[in-house]
């Protein structure tokens, strides 16, 4: 029987554009105004459509980083407006108490890893980090064979100053249509070089004193089918279909990996550094649109022949 233990990478690609966490970030940190974060960081306001994609990318990126135990996203702190987007990054040199879960010992009668954040705090910032991942194998020596799976659920929060939260749970919860979806995910390992991803019930919030910022729930439709290998230096997502629902704006987004376009990582990043996705809205937002990734953070988003830049910068 043979095992997968791969080598963790540690990213060192940086953010060029205001993204939508680093924006909830940002907001969260200095009290600001949408309109201020815009002079200030030089970017527009963060869309919907980049509400999404950056949600759905870095939901699926964290389970499978998780279970292929990649180590968090590693960012350059020079920039004070970056750094806020590498606190939600959690490097292992800056937080050695907040670590994935793959880097615990495995609980052999049971065939879980786990980890428990009690208010890790990121550098000198008020910023706190509070709450679980845990990952429940099929083979109790927490490894996965073909035929085998993991189970990832997960409920945490990073607590800024000024009341702001932002959270990512697996927990039953409604989307804006009242559809009940939880439990988080499951990883299958179907053959030597492949598994398949099954988005259970992911969710996405981020208030500020009792004020909604962003509330986003994703769920497959159809498992999503990794080939090569689970570690990013060999990732290919190659099929599959993710629903993503925007409970504020209310509008849905179904996301199919575009045929012979398929998604690819590589060791220094956590997100896709090309291939394709197609999508389909329904709701306040309708029609096809299109999103390519081009590079390590950074994606195109075209729907009516238009196309607007989408950057990613945190890892989940």
């Amino acid at each position: 029987m043979t095992h997968s233990n791969p080598n963790p990478q540690i990213p060192t690609s940086r953010a060029r554009f205001l993204t939508p966490l680093l924006a909830v970030l940002a907001l969260l940190a200095a009290g600001c105004e949408k309109e201020d974060l815009k002079v200030a960081a030089g970017s527009s306001e963060p869309t919907s459509e980049a509400e999404v994609i950056e949600s759905a990318i870095t939901g699926l990126s964290g389970q499978a980083d998780d279970a292929a135990g990649e180590s968090f996203a590693g960012k350059s702190s020079r920039q004070k407006i970056e750094s806020l987007v590498w606190l939600a990054s959690l490097p292992q040199s800056e937080a050695t108490s907040c670590v994935r879960p793959r880097a615990t010992a495995c609980q052999t009668n049971t065939g879980t890893q786990s980890v428990e954040f009690s208010s890790c705090s990121i550098e000198s910032r008020a910023f706190t980090l509070t709450g679980q991942i845990s990952l429940q194998y099929s083979n109790n020596s927490c490894f996965l064979s073909v035929g085998e799976n993991v189970r990832r659920e997960f409920d945490w929060s990073i607590q800024g100053p000024r009341g702001g939260k932002i959270q990512s749970t697996s927990a039953l919860r409604a989307d804006y249509r009242g559809t009940q979806i939880g439990g988080g995910g499951r990883l299958t390992r179907n053959a030597t070089s492949e598994w398949q991803h099954e988005v259970l019930g992911h969710h996405k919030l981020a208030t500020r004193n009792g004020r909604n910022l962003m509330d986003i729930s994703m769920r497959t439709l159809s498992p999503m089918i990794y080939s090569g290998s689970l570690s990013r230096a060999g990732r290919q997502l190659t099929s599959g279909q993710l629903e993503v629902n925007h409970n504020l704006a209310k509008f849905t987004s179904t996301l199919t990996v575009a045929a012979g376009k398929p998604l690819v990582w590589s060791s220094s990043c956590c997100h896709p550094v090309s291939g394709q996705l197609d999508v389909s809205l329904q709701g306040s937002q309708s029609g096809q649109a299109s999103v390519e990734f081009q590079s390590c953070g950074a994606a195109v988003w075209t729907k009516n022949g238009l196309s607007q830049s989408i950057s990613l910068g945190y890892c989940d």
